[in-house]
């Protein structure tokens, strides 16, 4: 099944692991807000999906994703997927 008008998406504290939310990724391709703060299964897998199949999403909230390790930008900034209001406070 797929959720293709679904746009806010709240997972967040969930056991979700990269395999899901790869398949979120791919079938619900309207998101614009995704909530997965806390969910510690979480790596940069998952997040490519994301990057690649989620054309419209602008807010992700990788707050206590502990698996997901940020990149380093030209100024030293945190960069996962640019554009985006991500959050992961340590």
């Amino acid at each position: 099944h797929s959720c293709t008008k679904l746009e806010y998406l709240d997972i967040s504290g969930t056991g979700v692991t990269d395999l899901g939310l790869a398949e979120i990724a791919t079938r619900c391709l309207q998101l614009y807000s995704l909530d997965v703060s806390g969910c510690e299964n979480l790596t940069e897998l998952s997040i490519s999906a994301c990057r690649s199949n989620l054309k419209q999403l602008k807010i992700l909230d990788l707050t206590d994703c502990y698996g997901v390790v940020f990149g380093s930008g030209e100024d030293g900034e945190e960069v996962l997927y640019p554009g985006l209001v991500a959050g992961n406070e340590e």
